[in-house]
């Protein structure tokens, strides 16, 4: 069961975002998180609605012209594409904002608009109708229109990669640069679980650890439910630790905002005042639980935590200065959304993850696997995670899932992803090798890059096994 919609304690409900869409922050990265919680907070007191019911009901199950038809009920949709059947374009909408709400239209039938012969609208613009090819599209063909696209797309700063174990195989730099830093967020995750795995693989520490192994004032007491919390859950978001970051409709845990506090100092305020469930059994998405993992590595290590990442992940993969985590502050690191990047550098990362170079397989098939298994309590879920599918947690990220409820076949090799709060979506896709990446700076969010890079990535994976 999923009860609240949150992104790293941020209430980012669709209805509100939708009204965001396209604008940019251009301010200094280091105080850009500052800035856009804020603001998003602001608009949520002006403009938090609830959507009107449909006007009736919509069945797709057939994908006919008569089953798939308009709801004029919202005006927050956007066109995707579904497995509509021959003879109906291939073009299907999804009103996110109502509860996935699909319909066809005939070839040649789109929404009525404004814009001129020829096209059609897409997120109040005006998107050229792509003419079929006449035989196999080439790499090149595919990757023309893919770029056609990106353009068309109401964002002012955009990077759109893909790539495989060789490198970027395609690169689109729409405003901004692929050695532009960007505030990440909540991409932060996965690097931070990529660094514990990488102790975990050389010995330095275990999934089973508990913390009071490395933690000093941590309780020891068996009665104690607090003794019982392991790495792992930490890394999956299951230890039993609630707490977002004080905006939205979360209860904060306000120390990881603090740029004159510590891991260790901050860590023991979530562990005196966030406890709130018992461990292994409710999923919380929030910044606690690897606040405290990261100050396990910390203490197993007797090295800070930026210093932990230059060693294993910075010097190792040869990242630029782009890269590090600076939120709040250098000093007091959030694991799960200080870190800033650029495209090239968290390409860099991809590529190691597909290409085995950089975590064994074994380590790799830990840190993807669901941790979030059927009687899993989640209490708090960002949106994305249920809009496009019914996403899990692994350690770190999520396993992308776009059936209506997980499944046995979504445990299988598939996407795993990192999507950031303002839009920054890296993702890894373990049944192909192949990787993409949008880095922008969006108050859109996940709401907007994830279908985005979901749509782009399966034009990509066609031009990529087109590509020899």
């Amino acid at each position: 069961m999923r009860n609240q919609y949150v992104y790293d304690g941020l209430d980012l409900s669709l209805p509100t975002l939708q009204k965001l869409k396209g604008q940019t922050m251009n301010a200094n990265p280091i105080i850009v998180s500052q800035l856009m919680q804020i603001s998003i907070l602001t608009i949520f007191m002006m403009f938090n609605m609830a959507c009107n019911e449909p006007e009736s009901a919509t069945d797709t199950t057939n994908n006919t012209a008569e089953s798939c038809t308009e709801n004029h009920a919202c005006n927050f949709g956007i066109l995707v594409d579904f497995d509509c059947t021959a003879g109906y374009g291939g073009r299907c909408q999804e009103s996110i904002a109502c509860g996935k709400t699909k319909y066809c239209y005939e070839e040649e039938d789109y929404p009525a608009s404004d814009c001129p012969e020829g096209v059609y609208e897409q997120n109040d613009q005006c998107m050229p109708i792509q003419e079929p090819f006449e035989e196999t599209p080439t790499a090149e063909q595919l990757w023309a229109q893919l770029r056609s696209e990106i353009e068309a797309e109401d964002i002012n700063e955009l990077v759109v990669m893909f790539g495989d174990q060789n490198g970027i195989r395609f690169v689109h730099e729409k405003g901004a640069g692929a050695d532009q830093r960007f505030p990440i967020a909540s991409a932060s995750k996965l690097l931070s679980s990529i660094l514990v795995m990488k102790l975990v693989e050389t010995g330095v520490m275990s999934l089973d650890d508990h913390p009071q192994q490395y933690i000093d004032w941590w309780t020891n007491d068996s009665n104690d439910p607090r003794s019982q919390v392991t790495l792992a859950q930490l890394l999956s978001f299951t230890s039993g630790f609630s707490g977002g970051t004080g905006l939205g409709n979360q209860s904060g845990v306000e120390c990881v905002e603090d740029r004159e506090s510590n891991l260790d100092e901050c860590s023991r305020a979530i562990y005196e005042e966030h406890f709130q469930f018992e461990p292994g059994t409710t999923f919380y998405y929030g910044p606690s639980h690897l606040h405290i993992a990261a100050n396990m590595a910390e203490k197993a290590t007797n090295e800070t935590w930026n210093r932990l990442f230059r060693r294993l992940i910075y010097d190792a993969l040869n990242l630029s200065d782009m890269t590090a985590y600076i939120i709040p502050s250098l000093r007091h690191p959030r694991a799960s959304g200080g870190a800033i990047a650029s495209a090239n550098d968290y390409a860099k990362i991809l590529t190691a993850l597909v290409s085995g170079s950089f975590l064994s397989e074994q380590a790799l098939n830990e840190l993807s696997q669901d941790r979030t298994p059927l009687g899993t309590e989640f209490a708090s879920v960002p949106d994305t995670a249920d809009n496009y599918g019914d996403w899990h947690y692994a350690l770190g990220c999520w396993r992308e899932c776009s059936e209506a409820e997980y499944s046995e076949s979504c445990d299988e090799l598939g996407v795993i992803s990192s999507p950031g709060a303002f839009g920054f979506y890296p993702w890894f896709d373990q049944s192909s090798g192949y990787w993409g990446l949008i880095a922008t700076q969006t108050l859109m969010g996940p709401s907007l890059t994830v279908p985005l890079g979901q749509r782009w990535y399966i034009q990509a994976k066609q031009a990529l096994e087109t590509t020899p």
